[in-house]
């Protein structure tokens, strides 16, 4: 999954996990290109990969 500040970010990734049976998921990437975090992003300067690791 690559991260990022949106939070619907992780819907198609948990849609995936549950239907697959895959027993990790691994967050890469770092924030938006466009250095503008989503509205309702709580963490600040962290990536989601900092967040959820």
């Amino acid at each position: 999954m690559f991260s990022g500040t949106h939070p619907g970010h992780w819907e198609k990734t948990l849609e995936a996990y549950n239907e697959t049976g895959v027993d990790k998921i691994i967050v890469t990437g770092g924030n938006s290109l466009t250095g503008k975090k989503h509205p309702e992003w709580q963490f600040d300067n962290q990536t989601e990969a900092d967040v959820y690791y």
